[in-house]
C-alpha cells in the first residue's frame, strides 16, 4: 500500500478490520474482500466487496476539520438526490452518514457510497464527441441548480484560490513567459465586478479524472470539494480541461454551453468573463502541476501540465466567445 495514501489518515489498522466495523455498521452483508483506490488527492478512498455489493469506502482526510466530516458527505448526497449521475451515499443503522470508529486509538471517520463500475476518462483515454460535451454541460447546469449553500471547504485547486496560491508561489518556478501571462491575467481579475456574477452550489473539478463513462451515461465523482461560489468556476475548470484537446475547441466549448443552457442560461456578464476564467483555470492547474514537481521527487505529469500550457498561452482564450448557443 502507497505510503502517501495510509498517511492521509494516519492508517495504522488492517484494512479488514476496518471494512469489518464498516459492514456492521451500515448493514452492508458479511465482509469479503477490499483493494485500496489510488486516486484523488485527499481522501482515503477503497472498494470493499460484500455479500450484498460493491461499495466505495472514503475515510476522510485526518486534516478536514471534525464539524466538516459530515458536510463532505452531504455534498454527494445532495448532488444524487437532485438528478445528477453520481454516487448513491448509505446511512448507518443509527442514521448517520458519517461513522465514526476508533481502533488500535486512531480515530477514523468515513462514508461509505455506490460503487459504480466506471472507468474515468482519462484511464481509458476517451476522445469526446459533440454529444458527450452536451452531456457533460448538462451535469455542470444540473450540480449549479442546487439550491444548497454548503460549508465553505479550501482547495488550492479552485480559481477562487488563484491570487492566494500564487501568492505564496516561489516563481523562480515558472517560465518568463508563463509568468507574463499569469500576472497580466491577476491584473484583470481584480477589475472583474463579481456582483454580476452569480454564486451557486459547484463541484469544482469536473475533469476527465473525475467524470467516469458508462455505455450510455457520463457519471461525476469526487465532490469533496464541492463548494457555494461563482457558478461560471465549474464551467472554466471543465473547459480547461477538456475542451482543447482538439484543434476545433470552440465548438466544444459551444456543445458543452449549449448543455449547460438546459438548465441554466449565463448572464451576458458572466460570458463574457467566461474566457478570463477558462485561462485562471489553467493557470491554477499549472501551478499545482509545479507545485507537485516539489513534493513529489521532481516529478509530475507532464500530459496535464503541457494541456494547461496550452490553454494558457493560446491566442484567443481572451477573446469574447463566438457563436453563443444563446
Amino acid at each position: 500500500m502507497k505510503k502517501e495514501y495510509t498517511e492521509r489518515i494516519g492508517l495504522d489498522v488492517k484494512l479488514n478490520t476496518l471494512s469489518h466495523l464498516v459492514c456492521a455498521k451500515y448493514n452492508l452483508g458479511k465482509f469479503i474482500s477490499n483493494r485500496v483506490m489510488y486516486f484523488g488527492y485527499g481522501d482515503f478512498n477503497y472498494k470493499l466487496h460484500t455479500t450484498t455489493s460493491y461499495y466505495v469506502v472514503k475515510v476522510i482526510n485526518q486534516d478536514t476539520a471534525i464539524n466538516l466530516c459530515e458536510s463532505v458527505a452531504m455534498r454527494y448526497d445532495v448532488a444524487h438526490k437532485h438528478g445528477v449521475n453520481s454516487p448513491k451515499i448509505y446511512k448507518t443503522t443509527d442514521d448517520d452518514y458519517v461513522l465514526t470508529v476508533t481502533p488500535n486509538k486512531t480515530c477514523y471517520r468515513l462514508f461509505v457510497m455506490q460503487y459504480l463500475p466506471y472507468n474515468n476518462l482519462y484511464a481509458i483515454h476517451y476522445q469526446l464527441l459533440l454529444h458527450d460535451f452536451e452531456q457533460i454541460g448538462e451535469q455542470l447546469s444540473l450540480i449549479n441548480s442546487i439550491d444548497y449553500k454548503t460549508a465553505y471547504i479550501y482547495d488550492s485547486w479552485a480559481i477562487q484560490s488563484l491570487q492566494g496560491e500564487y501568492s505564496k508561489f516561489d516563481k523562480s518556478q515558472i517560465d518568463d513567459s508563463i509568468k507574463k501571462i499569469i500576472d497580466a491575467t491577476l491584473l484583470q481579475l481584480q477589475l472583474v465586478d463579481y456582483s454580476q456574477l452569480p454564486n451557486s452550489f459547484i463541484h469544482g473539478d469536473v475533469v476527465d479524472m473525475n467524470i467516469l463513462k458508462s455505455k450510455d451515461n457520463f457519471y461525476i465523482v469526487d465532490f469533496s470539494s464541492a463548494n457555494y461560489q461563482l457558478r461560471i468556476c465549474d464551467l472554466a475548470t471543465t473547459i480547461a480541461d477538456m475542451c482543447y484537446t482538439t484543434p476545433s475547441y470552440q465548438t466544444n466549448i459551444n456543445a458543452l454551453l449549449c448543455g449547460y443552457a438546459k438548465h441554466i442560461k449565463l448572464n451576458k456578464y458572466e460570458l463574457d468573463m467566461l474566457p478570463l476564467f477558462v485561462k485562471c483555470a489553467a493557470i491554477i492547474g499549472y501551478l499545482n502541476c509545479i507545485k507537485e514537481q516539489t513534493t513529489n521527487g521532481g516529478k509530475y505529469n507532464t500530459q496535464l501540465l503541457q494541456k494547461y500550457i496550452k490553454v494558457i498561452t493560446i491566442g484567443d482564450t481572451n477573446e469574447k466567445q463566438t457563436n453563443k448557443p444563446y
